[in-house]
């Protein structure tokens, strides 16, 4: 593996640790998931609105310590 490193940085190549951006695109799938079981669930029952769908985003993404 340290070769296809090595031939990757003599390339230009930026290689760099994927934890942190893993970590911050499972985040937002998570929340894309919580918004999208939330309108499905809501939407075909006739009381959910688009602004009750962004919402759900918008809720789960300040309990999970957000923006």
């Amino acid at each position: 593996m340290i070769h296809g490193l090595h031939d990757l940085e003599t390339q230009g190549f930026e290689v760099i640790p994927s934890e942190a951006p893993t970590e911050k695109a499972q985040k937002r799938f998570s929340l894309c998931a919580e918004m999208e079981h939330a309108a499905r669930h809501g939407v075909p029952q006739g009381d959910m609105s688009e602004g009750d769908i962004w919402a759900v985003l918008h809720a789960e993404n300040i309990r999970r310590g957000g923006e």
